[in-house]
């Protein structure tokens, strides 16, 4: 019985866990915008207001923590998987990192973690999930700092709280699916501005749903798009 607990663990539920928090965020965020627009029932109103506070942060750092507990999550799995693969991967599992290793920023701020029985597992998974991780989250605030700087500049592009609202797609998309999502958004743009011209009449539109938009593009194909234009190389 343990054993198919952690099988399940260690294979579906880590294949499937992250497509389902990113598609259940991605609707909070959704609804959370829309309800600045569309009249929503009381009982609906409450929960998205409870949910996100009428403010994007929640969302945000449950993203940010969702990031980092996965990749905790996925390097234990690792190690697990390793320690029960037979003797060479046990070995790999219980060994220091060996010292013909060229010493990185982290190997010199944390000597002791490395050259321990956990050094070479830990290294290793750092450079597999925690590298991603820590890229994600600083390009998504790298990402927010300019459109923060384009708000200033040219307030037309941008509702309230709109800045979040990249910040936050940028964080569910993750890397390498900001390139695709940058030039998505632009598109996007231009695409719902024709739309509004035409039905609306209006000249303008904020950046919100071109945001939305471009984030549900790379959830669905996001894999896809980064293979066709040959981005994989920027797989971290």
């Amino acid at each position: 019985m343990m054993n198919t607990v952690v099988d399940f663990l260690l294979g579906p539920f880590l294949v499937w866990l992250p497509p389902i928090f990113w598609w259940t965020l991605f609707a909070a965020a959704l609804l959370t915008y829309a309800s600045t627009y569309v009249p929503l029932r009381p009982a609906l109103q409450r929960i998205i207001t409870w949910f996100a506070s009428r403010n994007y942060w929640t969302l945000i750092y449950t993203a940010i923590g969702f990031r980092i507990l996965y990749a905790v999550f996925i390097s234990v799995g690792q190690y697990y998987a390793w320690k029960n693969g037979g003797d060479f991967t046990s070995t790999l599992a219980d060994s220091p990192l060996s010292e013909k290793v060229p010493p990185t920023f982290f190997t010199d701020l944390f000597p002791s973690i490395f050259n321990s029985h956990f050094g070479y597992v830990t290294f290793y998974t750092l450079g597999r999930y925690g590298l991603n991780v820590l890229w994600s989250i600083a390009v998504a605030f790298i990402f927010w700092a300019f459109l923060r700087i384009l708000k200033k500049y040219n307030e037309r592009f941008f509702d309230v709280q709109e800045t979040e609202l990249g910040l936050l797609c940028v964080l569910i998309v993750g890397w390498p699916n900001l390139v695709i999502f940058i030039p998505l958004t632009f598109l996007s743009v231009v695409a719902i501005s024709i739309i509004r011209g035409i039905f609306f009449k209006e000249a303008y539109t904020t950046l919100g749903w071109p945001f939305l938009l471009a984030t549900a593009i790379c959830l669905v194909w996001g894999s896809q798009l980064i293979e066709i234009f040959n981005l994989g190389v920027l797989r971290i």
